[in-house]
């Protein structure tokens, strides 16, 4: 299968879905325990989102928005909606203490952060006595349909302006922020299909078990998926069994 041209130097990273929405509408982008997402569907909830993370949260362009979310489908929508909104995804590993998430989403400056029934508890007490906003899984819900009639964002970003704000994993000391810009998320994946042989191509079944939080599952799992236009098959929790099932 002929490779797909590369966006231009100016794109955001986010636009791969919308071109995996055009040309493979209704083919899966996500599958997962509670069924399947096609491409088209993930499109219009990123476009969704996007919109009412602008206009229900007036957060502006350039804001932070923290994702302490397993490998649901509820990441995947959230974190290109972020960016399509013009705004800078910071993910956060879902089994940090709240002291831990505290210091990580003040250190990145974060405005909002989309949590779950699992993590609600803990960035409950991370937000206490801040003036983030909380948005759990009913939170969630209620912008995805408060998105579905407002007008798309006013503008967005793309190209050098940074796209994701990453903290490294803390081994050989406190975790540290790393800017990564959409061009630099996207030449990642032009230097992946360079590979002999092609590691994924449109019509590949993915299994992103690897933590959406990690530069690799993120961006060479679930980035790769959108530029390609392939399946991703979402995993929360490794069990070898279940797996291979």
């Amino acid at each position: 299968m002929a490779a797909r041209e590369t966006l231009g130097a100016g794109a955001n990273l986010a636009d791969e879905v919308r071109r995996s929405a055009r040309e493979r509408p209704d083919s899966d982008a996500v599958r997962h325990a509670g069924g399947r997402i096609s491409w088209a569907e993930l499109d219009a909830d990123v476009d969704a989102l996007a919109a009412a993370l602008r206009k229900d949260l007036r957060l502006g362009r350039g804001a932070r928005v923290a994702l302490a979310l397993s490998n649901t489908p509820a990441f995947v929508t959230s974190y290109f909606a972020i960016l399509r909104a013009g705004l800078v995804a910071v993910p956060l590993n879902p089994g940090y203490t709240a002291p831990e998430m505290a210091r990580l989403l003040g250190e990145a400056d974060a405005a909002a952060v989309l949590t779950e029934p699992a993590t609600h508890p803990v960035l409950e007490e991370a937000v206490a006595d801040t003036r983030r906003a909380l948005v759990d899984g009913a939170g969630y819900d209620a912008l995805l349909a408060s998105g579905r009639s407002a007008p798309p964002p006013p503008d967005t970003t793309g190209g050098e302006d940074l796209a994701v704000l990453l903290f490294t994993s803390g081994t050989s000391g406190r975790p540290r922020g790393a800017r990564l810009s959409h061009r630099a998320l996207m030449a990642n994946h032009e230097q992946c299909l360079r590979l002999e042989p092609t590691p994924m191509v449109a019509g590949d079944v993915v299994l992103l078990v690897l933590p959406l939080f990690h530069i690799y599952g993120l961006n060479a799992g679930l980035g790769m998926v959108a530029r390609t236009g392939a399946t991703a098959l979402l995993v929360e929790r490794f069990d070898p069994r279940e797996c291979l099932e």
